[in-house]
């Protein structure tokens, strides 16, 4: 067996363990299908070693994503230590880290990780809706575009105003007078 189509089974074992319980479902069945169709067992795609593996983020939410997503997928199996890495040049903290991972966890957290970034990029963008919703923060007379809002837009304007009933509008006189 080449190492690309046991790549691809440690990628798809690795949705196994997946939140989403359909998709873990439908992984395992995958998975099942093809260990039967190249005879080998899972134990044969599975490393237990731990090495070193290295993580770029972007921003202070990034990175705490990342640690979500790796204490989730080691879900205290064992102890285990992060660590930001520091530029020899400059000292500063650069925006990575690195955690030692097996080799399916390492494959877990590098295919969840893009996946929920995108996802709380979205969810970000309601919360800021929402937000000015509650507290009224956009212009009285708005003027109309004629280009009409894409499904999408909707359904993102419907999840802020949802959002917007459970947060609580800031008292701007209060905030001013020092209250």
């Amino acid at each position: 067996m080449t190492d690309s189509i046991k790549d691809k089974l440690r990628k798809i074992r690795a949705l196994t363990a997946s939140p989403n319980e359909a998709e873990s479902t439908s992984a395992r069945a995958m998975l099942n299908d093809m260990l039967k169709k190249y005879n080998i067992s899972e134990t044969e795609i599975t490393d237990e070693a731990t090495k070193e593996r290295f993580f770029k983020f972007s921003n202070k939410e990034e990175d705490r994503l990342l640690n979500q997503i790796i204490f989730m997928v080691i879900n205290n199996k064992r102890e285990y230590k992060l660590y930001s890495l520091r530029s020899s040049l400059t000292g500063r903290k650069s925006r990575a880290l690195s955690v030692e991972l097996t080799e399916l966890e390492f494959i877990q957290v590098k295919e969840l990780f893009p996946i929920y970034r995108k996802e709380l990029k979205k969810a970000y963008k309601d919360v800021y809706q929402a937000f000015t919703i509650a507290n009224n923060i956009y212009p009285e007379n708005k003027s109309q575009s004629s280009k009409e809002p894409t499904k999408e837009e909707i359904d993102s304007y419907y999840r802020a105003l949802k959002m917007s009933q459970g947060i609580e509008k800031t008292e701007i006189l209060k905030k001013i007078g020092g209250a």
